[in-house]
């Protein structure tokens, strides 16, 4: 059965992965979704169905959380469900890019290993109350931790 997305579901996600000494988490929901281009040529070619289904097959969700030590990156499931967890020690990252628009924000890492991630987050989603809040301070914290010295 499905669970409901709200900030209680994504902090019992973490919970199992964090370590006694990381007292405090920043998360936040985020989704990956095929572009709106390929979207409207399969609903013209194939209709509003098929559009659909690519679409809810394509769409990938995750959380991220950020602890004192280490970058939290979670691929779930359409309920919620941990599919996979990437933990990224903070002196692994090289290099942090935001994008900001109206609505989210596109987080782009580098890693020293050579590893690229991106992520486009939403800045307001009701249904996670601390949404906009950790988004900030994620993006702050990690721009701030990578500025050259």
């Amino acid at each position: 059965m499905g669970s409901v997305l709200s900030d209680q579901l994504i902090v019992e996600r973490f919970k199992k992965h964090l370590e006694p000494d990381e007292p405090e988490l920043y998360y936040v929901f985020g989704q990956q979704v095929p572009s709106s281009g390929l979207q409207l040529l399969i609903l013209f070619l194939f209709g509003w169905i098929l559009a659909a289904l690519n679409t809810a097959y394509a769409t990938k969700n995750f959380f991220i959380g950020l602890t004192n030590k280490r970058l939290l990156l979670m691929k779930v499931s359409m309920t919620y469900e941990e599919k996979d967890l990437k933990s990224i020690e903070l002196s692994d990252i090289e290099d942090t890019r935001v994008e900001d628009s109206a609505m989210e924000k596109i987080i782009h890492l580098a890693l020293r290993s050579g590893e690229r991630y991106r992520s486009k987050t939403r800045k307001k989603l009701y249904v996670v109350e601390k949404q906009e809040e950790n988004l900030k301070k994620i993006c702050h914290f990690l721009q701030d931790f990578t500025l050259p010295v």
